[in-house]
């Protein structure tokens, strides 16, 4: 009983400090050193970062303003939701061209 007692008080006062760390530091993808001001930073030579995909990003319940999806039916592309509270539903969505990616010269 002694045992379990420490053991679930040292749990308690453990479960703070992994709390402290996820909300203070930002998250680094193959960077031991991400930048401070992303909340992710992902570093990559060879490979890109696949966003969520979606068949309809207006079909989406209550989008969070800067929320960002790929939509896969209809016009496809990137869409992002501008924020725009006072705007019919699905209106505030926005489509971002399709451009080529070209690789860095130099």
């Amino acid at each position: 009983m002694k045992h379990s007692l420490l053991f679930v008080l040292a749990l308690a006062g453990l479960l703070p400090l992994g709390t402290l760390a996820q909300s203070t530091g930002s998250v680094g993808i193959g960077t031991t050193a991400p930048d401070a001001s992303a909340a992710l930073d992902i570093v990559s030579s060879t490979k890109g970062a696949l966003l969520p995909r979606v068949a309809d990003a207006t079909a989406l319940a209550a989008p969070a303003p800067g929320l960002l999806v790929y939509q896969t039916g209809g016009t496809a592309g990137f869409y992002y939701n501008a924020g725009t509270a006072a705007a019919p539903a699905g209106s505030s969505w926005r489509r971002r061209p399709a451009r080529p990616l070209r690789p860095p010269t130099g």
